[in-house]
């Protein structure tokens, strides 16, 4: 009897049957596949047999109705059940790091690799901390080199962006506190464009840089303490754009 040592739970086996002597054409032939699913085959063979659950299980021939004695070896199949799973979909907040804590039926041979590794502490691991810029997907594949048994398993992480926020009121005294007027928490932002507006429309600062602050001049002169407009422009890692716009109160 031909079959395979180790094959997975579902998978597909095929058994036959190999005569080294003589013809069996006239014998009745009694297979028992200890309970496999039997896919397609009948008489001496090809079988194409599958188990549900994991063990180690034995294919049996009984000849009978031959007048020589003869001889059929009992084969024993391991059945591996491999299965890996992680943790289920969330959302994070840009710039956090998530643990994708995940788990496995495999041995200590168990081969793990996962996808998105740029964003991963590791790629060949079971359980990597994640740290994506953008909403992401991440697979994990498991493989036995054993019984050749392959498993997947995948999670998406959303990644979502705090909306920058603009302060109502400035004073640039000079004291170092409160002197430069400019968007906060632009930490996840990719890009940006600021302005301020005098009451008469007429454009008073502007700046795409992360560093810059309106100190309240124009021209080099200190502006009278007044309510300004400002607008601005936010571009998100994922491409989403935001505009918000608003007063704020120069005061000295």
């Amino acid at each position: 009897i031909n079959v395979q040592d180790n094959i997975c739970v579902g998978s597909e086996m095929i058994v036959d049957l190999s005569v080294s002597n003589g013809n069996i054409s006239d014998a009745m032939l009694t297979w028992d596949f200890d309970g496999a699913n039997i896919i397609n085959g009948s008489g001496e063979g090809p079988y194409s047999l599958s188990w549900d659950q994991p063990g180690i299980y034995s294919v049996n021939l009984a000849l009978s109705g031959l007048e020589c004695s003869v001889t059929v070896s009992e084969q024993e199949v391991m059945v591996t059940d491999l299965t890996v799973f992680t943790i289920e979909d969330q959302s994070i907040l840009a710039g956090e790091t998530v643990a994708l804590s995940s788990a496995s039926s495999g041995s200590v041979f168990t081969e793990y690799n996962w996808t998105s590794i740029e964003s991963l502490s590791c790629n060949d691991c079971l359980s990597p901390f994640a740290s994506p810029g953008a909403t992401t997907t991440y697979v994990i594949s498991a493989f036995d080199p054993e019984s050749g048994c392959i498993s997947e398993d995948q999670v998406t992480i959303n990644v979502e962006y705090l909306v920058p926020s603009v302060p109502n009121v400035f004073t640039p005294d000079g004291d170092g506190l409160n002197d430069g007027f400019r968007p906060l928490g632009m930490e996840s932002v990719e890009a940006f464009k600021f302005e301020v507006y005098s009451r008469w429309g007429e454009l008073v600062y502007s700046t795409s840089d992360f560093n810059g602050a309106w100190d309240g001049t124009y021209h080099g002169e200190e502006m009278a303490p007044a309510v300004f407009v400002w607008q601005a422009w936010f571009r998100q890692p994922d491409g989403e754009e935001v505009f918000l716009k608003g007063n704020v109160t120069l005061i000295r």
